[in-house]
């Protein structure tokens, strides 16, 4: 695997064979949102490739109250 590229390996084989899904974050404070931010009110937002079992982690820590930021490289 490291003679071939151990990043690019596991990249294909937890996101590409997997669940690749895009979802819209924040470029301010890094929250998945829909269009507009609802917690600083921002309207700049960046479509991301994110796995959707990460997105489904992502969103059950929120909803217990843990903040979590995705900040996409702009």
């Amino acid at each position: 695997m490291i003679a071939h590229g151990a990043a690019r390996f596991l990249k294909e084989r937890l996101f590409d064979c997997s669940d690749p899904y895009q979802i819209t974050v924040c470029n301010k404070c890094g929250m998945i949102t829909t269009g507009e931010c609802a917690s600083c009110q921002q309207d700049k937002v960046t479509t991301v490739n994110f796995p959707y079992a990460a997105k489904l982690l992502c969103q059950e820590l929120m909803a217990m109250g843990i903040k979590i930021s995705i900040l996409p490289k702009t």
